[in-house]
């Protein structure tokens, strides 16, 4: 992309062997040796199948980095700036932390390993960098693995890499890769700045005016804009070249005519001798300084005349000028255009600084204008939030000036709505009645559960003394059943025996019936007893059960009111108008009190009645609680409040949209104005610019004619040294006697010298002519030759043209992508740069008027249609704090473009010293595995 017009130009020049016109600066030695058949070619251009790249012999191709593996900055800077000495990437590298934790320092030991320079320390002159060293293990696109770029390296290397992976070339031995980096590759909010600066800049005072913006630059690097200045050097010399072939070819045929015609009179006058007489009638209509007395002087004529002819040739060419009648019109003419020259001059520098001046009114105009449309817009503003004001006014004006009736609504509202809450209580409250005989409590949380696992246990409890009970009865059963068995046995064996002591225990009784009963009434009062405990332990787990139900059954009867209360606030109305919490015990006498009144039901009655009269005057709670915003909030009129007005904040609001409205139509006038003064100025400056460059193409001619005619001034000042002309001589037919003289002269010298005749004076001179000729023709057909190839190839704006014109549609296409549709902004580009402009307006907006987020959006769209338009460009991208000035949504939007760059193959080093730039960044990526995602904290 960068090297096309490299390849159309090298093209061309190589047909005609003049590939040296491109790198090299002119020089006439070059053209005289392509004039005698040699080429003129730039060995290091090379040209293979129409494929044409700068190198030299010892350049190599480097391949593309496709991935950054690993940083060492062990000798980066002073110890303490990074926390680590080797830090290891993966395709997306999410490097966070605080300010000045080190982010930046990552980026640009980077950035020293591959260009060897650091941009933020090379614009303030701070040369440290030179000492550091820094190395970077990158993956490259033909998969090797831990290839190594380590800073300080010769200018040559990285003029290499320069031309391997940017397609670019000085023709010097400095070398630009930093700048292409920054282009290509690594975006930060400063490099942002300049960008936006550089393109607001007045045109005039652009570096590289003729190129049609900033962007052009970006493009086409120095060699080739040096190369275009090399070739239109050569190519205008050649096109002054042919004109001067063609007019010398014509002058010696027609030399060659008049030999040939002298030929046949000498042939016809063999014999015949040129007298004394006849040369000096010649000498005398040449005013020919020599004396003449005879042969003797013949030489010193001669010398004379030979002395002269190289002048006389070189006027002869231009002959047809009219101001070449006479000397006098040489020097006329040369005054002439030296005065013209110097008018057209001075023109042009009046017409540039009249130019410089409408842009500094220019600049001026268009801060007004914004100045302007600003206030504009704060009228506008403020006028919108008086006239919404005015609107709220009329809906709450008669809240506001009656605050006794707001009381009054209030007051009547919450009576009533009391009284609808009480009954609703009572209708909705199980065990309504019980309130007054229930000590109500709100228990705290732990002793709430403490009581719930009391009453666990104490169920269980219950449950086991039930089991007790149960097993005490069927123990009693069986009991009395052996009981029954063992008085049979006891009756049957004192009976038997008719003994009085017992058996069991030996006691010895009155007679065995005692004994008997004695036995049977144990045996009754041990059974008794233990029934008798288990119940007792049974009441006691009921009466303690009975108590944690009653306390909790009182903590949940106390919520359930305290709950209703905070639903219902109107019941603490009627408990206690002054009070804003109250207490439940007391809802049953309140409800006896109000709700069971005939005369209190009566009353509600009234209040309704008076609450719909006051309803129909407009007294609504929605209208009061917008009223009480108003007053509370509305600044305009708590402004005018605390002014103390005697007037109405009606009257007040009028009077203010009047001053309002006067102070809008005035700056509205205003920006008309600077719209007005803007137009004018433009279009006197588009003239200017026009008046300028046809002045500059005249002063350009004029410069041309004015040498030419220098050049013809001194030649005549040497013939005036041996011929004595005045200013009025006709040259044309003073040319015609000197041809005469210098024939008549060469025959003189022929004739006493006995060297040769006339006759093969003439042939050789037509001989000699012929050659002249023949190699005046060659010369002339390469000369046509170059100038052919040199009218064929286009200068660098044809291709910016088209260039930036697709690139401009990227740009648009990533500026779209990264800010908010209702932005409607378009990326343009004029002949004075990249501009901006609204659908919906004609006005056109310099970068510098955008705003920082937009600005920021604005080159990394530059960025982002180099970095994908340029395939053999390192394939990462470094954002150092590309999110900065961005909100949530525009950073939202960045994120988006950078996850379809990483599903492309794109390395991605993002730095944020924001937590949320940093989530979102982690959210963004969270699908991506180890291998593919790193997050660096400093």
């Amino acid at each position: 992309m960068l090297n096309t017009p490299l390849i159309d130009w090298a093209n061309e020049l190589h047909t005609v062997g003049l590939t040296g016109c491109l790198t090299n600066k002119y020089s006439s030695a070059s053209i005289k040796k392509y004039l005698s058949g040699q080429t003129f070619i730039a060995p290091e251009i090379m040209i293979n199948n129409n494929d044409v790249s700068i190198s030299n012999a010892q350049q190599t191709h480097v391949a593309t980095i496709q991935m950054i593996e690993r940083l060492n900055v062990s000798k980066f800077r002073s110890k303490g700036r990074l926390p680590y000495n080797v830090i290891d990437f993966r395709q997306v590298n999410l490097i966070w932390g605080k300010n000045g934790s080190g982010k930046t320092s990552i980026l640009e030991a980077i950035e020293l390993a591959l260009t060897n320079q650091i941009r933020s320390l090379q614009d303030v002159k701070d040369k440290t960098f030179q000492s550091m060293q820094t190395e970077v293990k990158c993956r490259t696109q033909d998969q090797k693995s831990g290839v190594s770029f380590i800073s300080g390296q010769k200018p040559a290397f990285y003029k290499q890499l320069e031309t391997s992976w940017y397609g670019t070339s000085t023709g010097s031995s400095k070398s630009t890769i930093n700048d292409q980096f920054f282009r290509f590759n690594y975006f930060d909010v400063n490099s942002a700045y300049k960008f936006v600066m550089e393109e607001s800049l007045d045109p005039g005072k652009k570096k590289d005016p003729d190129l049609l913006d900033k962007f052009s630059r970006l493009l086409f690097d120095e060699s080739l804009i040096s190369m275009e200045k090399n070739w239109t050097r050569y190519a205008q010399e050649f096109r002054e070249l042919l004109e001067e072939k063609t007019a010398r070819i014509s002058d010696i045929e027609q030399n060659i005519e008049w030999y040939l015609q002298s030929l046949e009179d000498a042939e016809k006058q063999r014999e015949q001798k040129v007298d004394d007489r006849q040369f000096k009638d010649i000498l005398r209509r040449t005013n020919c300084k020599t004396t003449y007395h005879g042969t003797n002087h013949m030489v010193s004529v001669a010398q004379s005349v030979e002395n002269v002819v190289e002048c006389v040739e070189r006027i002869k060419q231009s002959l047809h000028e009219p101001y070449l009648e006479t000397i006098g019109g040489i020097i006329e003419e040369k005054e002439r255009i030296i005065k013209q020259y110097a008018l057209e001059d001075s023109k042009i520098k009046s017409l540039t600084t009249e130019k410089d001046s409408l842009f500094d009114n220019l600049t001026q105009l268009n801060t007004m204008k914004h100045r302007a449309k600003l206030q504009v817009k704060t009228i506008e503003k403020e006028t919108e939030d008086w006239l919404n004001t005015k609107e709220v006014w009329k809906q709450v004006q008669h809240i506001v000036e009656n605050p006794d009736l707001v009381i009054k609504f209030r007051e009547t509202t919450d009576i009533i709505n009391g009284l609808q809450a009480l009954r609703l209580f009572s209708e909705t409250l199980p065990n309504f009645e019980l309130i007054n005989h229930v000590p109500l409590i709100t228990l705290e949380e732990e002793r709430k559960i403490e009581l719930k696992d009391q009453y666990s246990l104490m169920v269980l409890e219950l449950q086991q003394a039930n089991g007790k009970e149960q097993e005490l009865t069927a123990i009693s059963a069986q009991l009395d059943e052996i009981r029954a068995k063992l008085n049979a046995l006891g009756i049957q064996y004192l009976n038997h025996t008719k003994d009085e002591q017992c058996p069991l225990c030996g006691v010895i009784h009155d007679s065995p019936q005692l004994l008997m009963n004695r036995i049977e009434q144990q045996n009754q009062s041990i059974s008794q007893d233990l029934l008798q405990q288990v119940f007792t332990e049974k009441e006691k787990i009921k009466r303690r059960i009975s108590e944690v139900q009653v306390l909790l059954q009182a903590d949940e009867l106390a919520r359930m009111i305290n709950g209703f209360l905070i639903k219902n606030p109107a019941l603490l109305y009627l408990i206690d108008p002054q009070s804003t919490s109250g207490n439940g015990n007391n809802l049953e006498a309140l409800f006896q009190q109000w709700y069971l009144n005939i005369d209190t039901m009566q009353m509600l009655e009234e209040y309704r009645s008076i609450l719909e009269n006051m309803e129909s005057k407009g007294f609504y709670e929605a209208v009061i609680e917008q009223a009480d915003l108003f007053a509370r909030s509305n600044s305009l009129y708590m402004a005018f409040f605390q002014e103390s007005n005697t007037q109405t904040f009606g009257t007040f609001i009028e009077e203010k949209l009047i001053i309002l409205t006067k102070r809008l139509q005035f700056e509205m006038n205003a920006v008309d104005q600077n719209n007005e003064s803007l137009n004018q100025k433009n279009v006197r400056i588009s003239q200017l610019i026009e008046d300028i460059q046809r002045s500059e193409s005249t002063l350009s001619q004029i410069e041309l004619r004015k040498n030419k005619i220098e050049q013809q001034y001194i030649a005549i000042q040497v013939i005036l040294n041996h011929f004595q002309l005045s200013q009025v001589t006709p040259l044309a037919k003073w040319l015609v006697s000197f041809e005469e003289l210098r024939v008549m002269t060469e025959r003189y010298q022929k004739q006493f010298s006995h060297q040769y005749d006339d006759v093969n004076y003439y042939k050789q001179r037509i001989a000699d002519r012929k050659e002249v000729l023949e190699q005046l023709r060659a010369e002339s057909e390469r000369v046509k030759s170059a100038v052919g190839a040199f009218e064929k190839m286009k200068p660098l704006s044809t291709y910016t043209f088209d260039v930036v014109g697709r690139h401009v549609a990227e740009i648009n296409r990533y500026y779209k992508r990264l800010v908010q549709p209702s932005e409607e902004i378009m990326i343009i580009v004029q002949g004075n740069g990249i501009h901006c402009k609204r659908d919906q307006e004609s006005d056109v907006l310099l970068p510098y008027e955008l705003s920082t987020g937009q600005r920021i959006a604005l080159t990394l769209s530059v960025l982002f249609a180099l970095h994908f338009a340029s395939p053999q460009a390192p394939r990462f991208l470094m954002f150092d704090e590309a999110a900065a000035h961005l909100d949530v949504e525009h950073t939202g939007r960045l994120l988006d473009l950078l996850e379809e760059f990483a599903k492309e193959g794109e390395q991605i080093l993002f730095t944020t010293s924001n937590s949320d730039v940093a989530s979102a960044f982690r959210t963004k990526f969270v699908n991506y595995h180890d291998e593919a995602f790193i997050e660096i904290a400093l």
